[in-house]
């Protein structure tokens, strides 16, 4: 294989990953729900998935809940309806915006292949390192993002910085 074409192709893939994150993340945004530019929450995963399986799991485009401004998409209709009629136990805290982030004041991106279950809610995280940062006080890191969520939910990312 050329490896001028590999290169290109390599280059097209970042920029193409870049550009599927970066839908989900706005500093100008007010949007108190961390969502890609279709309004879907956690990068299509289905939410139920991480209590009822376990592990997020890749949901389906035809079955669809909004709730709190966020369509979230589910892998089936019984998943869809567990979530309708109970969404506050699947929704994830801070409507998927980084946990540790809210801890800090701030609205950081949430990568929901990155999260905690505490006592059954879910929490996604911006990296790997940020939910380490949290374990290393999740007590403490949960009370001060619920603290400070209300204060930040609807503010654009870029004024928290």
């Amino acid at each position: 294989m050329n490896t001028n074409f590999l290169e290109r192709f390599l280059a097209a893939a970042a920029l193409a990953a870049v550009a599927m994150t970066a839908n989900a993340y706005d500093i100008n945004s007010t949007a108190d729900a961390n969502v890609d530019a279709n309004q879907v929450a956690l990068r299509g995963f289905d939410t139920t998935s991480y209590l009822n399986v376990g592990k997020p799991t890749r949901a389906a485009n035809e079955y669809t809940a909004l709730f709190d401004g966020a369509i979230y998409r589910f892998v089936n209709a019984t998943e869809r309806d567990a979530f309708s009629a109970n969404p506050g136990k699947f929704a994830p805290a801070y409507n998927g915006f980084c946990a540790m982030g809210a801890a800090l004041g701030k609205k950081l991106d949430g990568d929901p292949e990155v999260y905690r279950l505490i006592e059954g809610r879910l929490y996604v995280f911006v990296s790997t390192g940020a939910a380490l940062a949290w374990d290393k006080d999740a007590l403490g890191n949960l009370a001060k993002a619920d603290a400070n969520w209300p204060r930040i939910r609807n503010k654009t990312p870029k004024e928290l910085n």
